[in-house]
Order: C-alpha cells, then structure tokens, then sequence
C-alpha cells in the first residue's frame, strides 16, 4: 500500500465500515493488525510532514513556521515546488500489511464498488 491511501478519505472511511462488521476471528485478527498497521505508518507520516513543512516553511523571529489566517504554514515560491515535489514523492512510498481475501469477508457483506476500489490495498482480489 501507498502512503498516500493512509490520507484518502474513501480509503479511511470503507476501513471504518469493514471494522464494524461481524467477520471470522482470524479475518477479524487481520483487519486489526492492518488498522494498526495503517495508523502507525499515518503517525509516520504526519510526523515527516511536519518536520518538512517546519524546515522549508517561512520562519516567525522565534524560529516557528509563519502561518496565514486560516493557520496554513507560509511557505517561499520555492520552498514551496520543493515541498510539494517532496510531498507527492512521499506519498508514493509503499509500506507492507497483511491482506484480507474477498471470499473471507463473507457473501454477507456489502460494500459499494467506491467502497470496493478504496479498500483494495489491503484486499486479496
């Protein structure tokens, strides 16, 4: 799976769902250990966020990011082409999980074909 899934809010949202349901135990033990997994990998990430957006955004007097209105970090032209190149290079990192076969989830299960396509990072199709 990609970095990128981690912030995909079709992706969070059909993980959410399939978390709720009634599955086997060992499906269940699966989709636990890939929630963990989804979340510490997120952590990761908004941490190497942060820490980009503190090194190339602009800086207040005491050395903190200056920020707009809304608290969005400001950021030069440039620092701003290099965060964004760094950010979309990021996203495309893949991390390992476990997976879950569609036929393990049960032909009780309903999921929308958005749902479906979300959620296939983590499924065995």
């Amino acid at each position: 799976m990609k970095i990128g899934n981690l912030i995909d809010s079709n992706f969070q949202n059909a993980l959410s769902k399939l978390m709720t349901q009634p599955l086997a135990l060992k499906v269940t033990y699966k989709l636990y250990n890939i929630k963990k997994t989804t979340e510490d990998e997120f952590a990761k990430y908004d941490k190497i966020r942060l820490d980009a957006i503190a090194r190339l955004s602009e800086k207040n007097a005491d050395g903190t990011p200056t920020s707009d209105e809304k608290g969005n970090a400001q950021f030069s032209p440039d620092n701003l082409a290099s965060f964004a190149q760094e950010l979309n290079e990021f996203l495309d990192v893949e991390f390992t999980h476990d997976k879950v076969k569609l036929e393990e989830l049960g032909e009780s299960l309903k999921l929308s074909v958005q749902e479906l396509a979300a959620l296939s990072p983590i499924l065995d199709l």
